[in-house]
């Protein structure tokens, strides 16, 4: 069996009476899950839209879920407060369609009209400030999601709301369609749903209830409807209230509306399964839910399906050079002798960059003049600059979800044909990065749309499947190159990545058909040949960073290891979640997940060195002789220098995402920012006189 439960208003499965209710089912062997509305629970809010009293949307499809899942199983709910008052509307709508066997209302405010009358007097105030503080603080969190709504909005007025009213005034009712407060109070109550309910329903009330008001109970609809009971509570006796008689089944026990008092066990039902059931419980286990303020809807669908490779290929073909006058013969001289410059567009591309390479690189005294001391001080001490961004999550082919970082309000700023620079952290880095920030900033000054991509987990991005990110799997990319390209189709794409995201940029840009979507790309501490990073992290002081990435990798995991409790084969989800290297963590999760035998096939099939030579775009590389990280020996200098498309720059020190050095020096940005910004920007105005060639030359043909 399955039960169903729900959460109050602003609720979630951190709440005690839902936590004393999940131990109680579960200690009868019911499975249960919590559903967390969106935002509640710390759930995401991924669209500008929460949820209301109204919309039975989010419910219909957490049902619908939890039911394909255990198909086998019966599903009940019980709901408190809000949640009582949706579960009970729920169960109206659907009627005799509905795929719940029974249900719990507790402390239903029935009508909200009544409720919100009562909500404004007295002692009462109190709570009201509470829920609305509640809600604006949900609010706030998402309030970038909601800067580019227009109609009735009142956004400023719902995130610093006094009351509910206030908040359903600025927020709700103009979400949901309701021309005023009062008319989405007065048709999102539950009592004159309550007649058409088809399914076995309990109600308990508190008749001192200050928030659910005894005289909003529905009595007459409760006394005769057969399939109902109601329980009104006053001190701590228990009292039917109700002519009918009907039993509902809780495991064995049988609860009879003819007795006069009892005592009762009522069970629950979470979207959050509990960890190990899957061990513990059958696959056709009583499964009691508990529903909460429901998690959104999008993050809610189908069961997983893992996909171990990107499914979009492209023959490897020897790249072209970008311009078909260039000769092969390296002959660009006008660099310092501190830097090593090398590559087949050696000669096209190095002379838009001559300023910064003809100066030599002077790395900052003491902080740049040891390589673990440069990479060490630039992780911890370079400064973040200050920028407000807004979140966009994309749901992916598999139903994993990756998030896009958008500096706010850009989208009503910049003309739709502003370049666009998609960037790429490294290893479990995301857009709260330092490295990352200084770039978006340099490249948002010059009038670019700049968009961070954060893979599945990191910068606190949700994980809605048992699969993480991976050095050899572009699938993630490739779909959010295709959604940027379509949201901005006459504008031109740029790609900019560090150390894992450089190795998955190259990958990419040598391997998918949507590489031709990319008009230029730099990659920066490229450990290109990841078997031999491995093998130097393993090595002496390298193991600090070792262990250190290791941690990052088994955090994000541990938050959500209930999504990989039923999961079988070889996966060590054990190992994973206590890796004390990477390796520990690609044996137990990702080599698995991906479909490598050992932890070598996967580092072998991962390196961005086999498919360098591939690449058709423009591409800058840039990297330290003295990297800990990704190795000065790994670097595939001698297919850079037969690509036609490609420049390698090697600076004598730099650390791994270091540079401490130039102007900006040392806690400003890297050295390499400037640099990099100027090569995109030439490419840019390349590409942007050329339309305008092409445009003006179709103009004369017409003319």
């Amino acid at each position: 069996m399955q039960r169903i439960e729900k959460p109050g208003l602003t609720g979630g499965s951190g709440d005690s009476y839902i936590r004393h209710m999940l131990l109680r089912a579960r200690k009868k062997g019911w499975r249960v899950v919590v559903f967390n509305s969106r935002g509640c629970g710390h759930g995401p809010v991924t669209t500008p839209q929460f949820y209301s009293a109204s919309f039975m949307g989010d419910v219909s499809e957490v049902v619908e879920h939890v039911s394909c899942r255990y198909p086998d199983a019966n599903l009940y709910a019980a709901g408190w407060s809000l949640g009582a008052n949706i579960l009970v509307r729920y169960l109206a709508q659907e009627s005799n369609g509905c795929r719940l066997s029974g249900a719990v209302s507790l402390c239903n405010p029935f009508n909200l009209v009544v409720a919100d009358e009562d909500f404004r007097k007295g002692f009462n105030k109190v709570y009201d400030k509470s829920l609305s503080s509640s809600l604006s603080r949900i609010f706030k969190k998402h309030a970038l999601l909601f800067e580019e709504m227009n109609g009735e909005y009142d956004i400023p007025a719902a995130a610093n709301c006094k009351s509910v009213r206030e908040f359903d005034e600025a927020l709700t009712r103009v979400s949901f369609g309701f021309k005023s407060v009062d008319d989405y109070y007065s048709k999102s109550g539950s009592s004159e749903s309550i007649q058409h309910v088809c399914r076995p329903l309990l109600c308990i009330q508190a008749a001192n209830d200050p928030i659910a008001p005894a005289r909003g109970i529905p009595r007459e609809a409760i006394k005769y409807k057969v399939v109902i009971k109601m329980l009104c509570l006053e001190k701590w006796t228990v009292k039917l209230v109700m002519c009918k008689t009907l039993a509902i089944l809780e495991g064995d026990v049988k609860f009879q509306s003819s007795s006069s008092s009892t005592n009762l066990n009522f069970s629950i039902f979470f979207l959050n399964f509990i960890f190990d059931n899957g061990h513990r419980l059958s696959r056709k286990p009583r499964i009691m839910a508990i529903g909460a303020p429901y998690l959104t809807a999008s993050l809610l669908a189908n069961p997983p399906t893992l996909i171990r490779q990107s499914r979009v290929r492209v023959s490897p073909i020897m790249a072209t050079s970008v311009s078909g006058n260039v000769k092969r013969a390296d002959q660009f001289k006008d660099y310092h002798p501190s830097l090593e410059v090398l590559g087949g567009a050696r000669d096209l591309l190095c002379p838009v960059i001559k300023t910064h390479l003809d100066r030599p690189y002077n790395h900052y005294p003491v902080f740049g003049s040891n390589r673990h001391l440069e990479t060490i001080f630039a992780a911890f001490f370079r400064n973040i600059p200050d920028v407000k961004l807004k979140r966009e999550c994309l749901r992916t082919q598999d139903d994993g979800t990756v998030t896009l970082d958008w500096v706010s309000g850009d989208a009503g700023n910049l003309p739709g044909n502003s370049p666009i620079l998609l960037l790429l952290p490294g290893l479990s880095g995301g857009s709260d990065d330092s490295y990352v920030r200084h770039m978006l900033v340099r490249a948002r000054n010059r009038g670019w749309r700049v968009v961070v991509f954060n893979s599945r987990g990191c910068a606190d991005s949700p994980v809605t499947t048992p699969q993480m990110y991976s050095g050899s799997f572009l699938g993630d990319l490739d779909e959010v190159v295709n959604h940027v390209v379509s949201r901005y189709p006459k504008a031109n794409l740029y790609g900019v990545g560090w150390s894992m995201g450089a190795n998955i940029l190259v990958q990419y840009l040598g391997k998918e058909a949507g590489a031709r979507r990319f008009s230029g790309a730099v990659s920066l501490c490229n450990p290109f040949d990841l078997v031999m990073s491995d093998e130097d992290l393993c090595k002496g002081f390298n193991r600090i960073y070792n262990r250190s990435l290791a941690k990052a990798l088994s955090g994000i995991l541990k938050k959500h290891l209930m999504l990989f409790e039923d999961i079988g084969g070889d996966y060590n989800i054990p190992l994973a979640a206590n890796a004390q290297t990477i390796r520990d963590y690609d044996e137990g999760l990702t080599r698995v997940s991906f479909g490598f035998k050992s932890v070598d096939e996967y580092l072998q099939n991962s390196c961005s060195a086999n498919y360098i030579k591939y690449v058709c775009t423009p591409l800058l590389c840039i990297q330290a002789k003295n990297d800990p990280i990704a190795p000065d020996r790994a670097i595939p200098r001698e297919d850079i220098k037969e690509n036609p498309n490609c420049v390698l720059i090697v600076t004598p020190k730099g650390g791994h995402l270091g540079w401490v050095a130039g102007e900006n020096a040392p806690q400003g940005c890297p050295w390499t920012d400037p640099m990099v910004m100027d090569f995109l920007q030439h490419l840019e105005n390349e590409k942007s006189a050329a339309r305008q060639g092409t445009g003006n030359l179709l103009q004369s043909v017409e003319a």
